[in-house]
């Protein structure tokens, strides 16, 4: 369409050139080779009115926490072995949490049995309501599902935020669930997209559990050596810095976070610590040439 001297099929090449997932890694020398398979998720995101149903349910860690449980049991649960694993939630809630999802139809109950609709876990359906998230309510470009050719595992989301590149790692259910490979693939995956930040997100756990993640990170002694040719270089190990509702790594600007309750302002708080923390950096100048203005 052409406004004025203005061609937006122009504007639209160059955005995608900038912004698609493909020209992030191909800027890297990688290829993707699938992102955001629909077939993957538990429900059908094509109708036009799929995106507000399942988004707002998904909202709700309770909803997060029940699908989940169910999805990732191919055999089914029961009841009573649902109320088991959910202890902490009142019978009404756990009801209402059933009753909705099978309203949307991501469950089915046979024999008093429920089963998610898809045969597939739930991993990939969360990936997606993060990288909605970011859409949403942080205004940010934002891929689930990256899966780059000859490396292990995938990117669950990429995110653009101003011009820096972020990627998190989505988890969701007990810490037992998470063994040193997990956090391993993780740090590889992150050496080599490079991004501004990453972030280890794990929905259901509590902060005091991150210590252990934190932890097999450490133990892979990763070191990163930075160099100013003729003035200085240093290497340095993997460091911890402690927050009430995080762990930073440094060098590499890497956050490991659980959600108990509100997902969008757990990571509203890494985007606001970025804001006053890293994104206004110190310029340096030249002092010499200073000198002759003076």
């Amino acid at each position: 369409m052409i406004i004025g001297n203005f061609d937006t099929r122009i504007a639209e090449a160059q955005l995608r050139l900038l912004f698609h997932i493909e020209s992030i890694f191909n800027r890297r020398g990688r290829k993707v080779a699938t992102f955001e398979n629909p077939n993957e998720l538990l429900f059908d995101p094509s109708p036009i009115d799929a995106f507000d149903k399942y988004y707002s349910a998904f909202n709700s860690s309770s909803f997060r926490r029940i699908i989940g449980l169910i999805a990732n049991n191919r055999e089914g649960l029961t009841i009573d072995k649902i109320k088991d694993s959910c202890s902490d939630l009142k019978e009404d809630k756990i009801a209402e949490v059933l009753e909705k999802a099978a309203a949307l139809e991501i469950i089915n109950s046979r024999n008093q049995v429920y089963t998610s609709t898809r045969p597939v876990n739930f991993g990939t359906t969360f990936e997606w309501y993060v990288c909605a998230v970011c859409v949403n309510e942080l205004s940010s470009i934002a891929y689930w599902g990256v899966n780059v050719e000859n490396l292990t595992g995938d990117y669950d989301v990429i995110l653009v935020r101003e011009n820096q590149i972020g990627y998190i790692e989505c988890k969701s259910g007990r810490l037992g669930n998470i063994d040193k490979n997990d956090i391993k693939y993780f740090l590889e995956r992150e050496r080599v997209l490079a991004p501004q930040f990453s972030i280890y997100l794990v929905d259901g756990i509590s902060r005091d559990s991150l210590k252990t993640l934190v932890d097999y990170a450490l133990e892979q002694k990763l070191e990163y050596s930075f160099e100013i040719p003729s003035v200085m270089d240093t290497t340095i190990s993997l460091e911890t810095e402690d927050y009430k509702n995080f762990v930073r790594l440094i060098p590499i600007n890497s956050f490991f976070v659980s959600v108990r309750q509100s997902l969008t302002s757990t990571l509203k708080e890494i985007y606001e610590f970025l804001t006053l923390v890293c994104d206004r950096t110190l310029p340096t100048e030249n002092m010499a040439a200073k000198g002759k203005f003076r």
